[in-house]
Formats: structure tokens, C-alpha cells, sequence
């Protein structure tokens, strides 16, 4: 954190988006492959691995998406993160329509375990807040 805090106020802003995309994708690969690692192990029971992809994964993701915003802005974090959530949400919302659209209800349980992740990261702010 210490090492963020000395980027510029203005070009913190600029990263703001660009690091949220980014550190979303990283936390899609990454879950993924977690997946695939536990699930070669065998650990944690007989999941299946939906169970990982369409619920812990977007929860995960989710999260971090929001995380990284708190991090990042300069001030106004919880409404930053907010508004970030709020964009996510959004998205989701758009995946979630072609969901439906393409009668996929499997990605239907993606997008609202996505936007909970998302929720979980604004109702958990207090606790990493700075």
C-alpha cells in the first residue's frame, strides 16, 4: 500500500479503470486454475466443478474487482468502489441477458454469484479500510 501511495492523486484516477479490467482477468485465470488444481488433488470433498466455476470463481472475482478500487483511489473510496460495483453490476447485467437469451440458466448463477462478490466487498469496506 505504501508503494501506491506515492503514484499521483490524478494518475491514480487514470488507473482506476484500467487495473480493475486487469486485476479481473488475473483473478478469473487464477481461480480457474485453482480449480483445476483442487479438483486433481481432491481436496475439499466431492465438489464438482461446477460448483467452482459458477460459484466460488465469480464470487472471487467479484470481490477482487471491487477490492482493487479501495486500494487504489486516493479518497472517496467506499463511493469509488461503489460506483465501480455499480459498472460491474452493469456488466453483469448484459451477460445476464444473453444468458437468457441463449437459454444458458447455468451462467445465470455466474453473473449472481459475480454481483455478490461484488456486494460482499462494499459491506466488508469498514473492516480494510484504511
Amino acid at each position: 500500500m505504501e508503494s501506491v501511495e506515492k503514484i499521483p492523486n490524478w494518475f491514480r484516477w487514470i488507473l482506476i479503470p484500467i487495473v480493475t479490467v486487469v486485476i479481473t482477468l488475473l483473478a478469473a485465470i487464477l481461480t480457474n486454475i485453482a480449480t483445476k488444481i483442487v479438483l486433481f488433488l481432491g481436496l475439499f470433498g466431492g465438489f464438482s466443478e461446477n460448483f467452482y466455476v459458477y460459484l466460488v470463481s465469480p464470487v472471487i472475482v467479484g470481490f477482487c474487482s471491487v477490492y482493487v478500487t479501495f486500494i487504489l483511489a486516493p479518497n472517496a473510496k467506499k463511493t469509488t468502489g461503489i460506483i465501480v460495483a455499480t459498472m460491474w453490476v452493469l456488466f453483469y447485467g448484459i451477460v445476464a441477458y444473453f444468458s437468457v437469451l441463449n437459454n444458458d440458466w447455468g451462467g445465470l448463477i455466474g453473473v449472481a454469484a459475480a454481483v455478490t462478490g461484488c456486494w460482499l466487498a462494499i459491506y466488508n469496506f469498514d473492516e480494510y479500510a484504511e
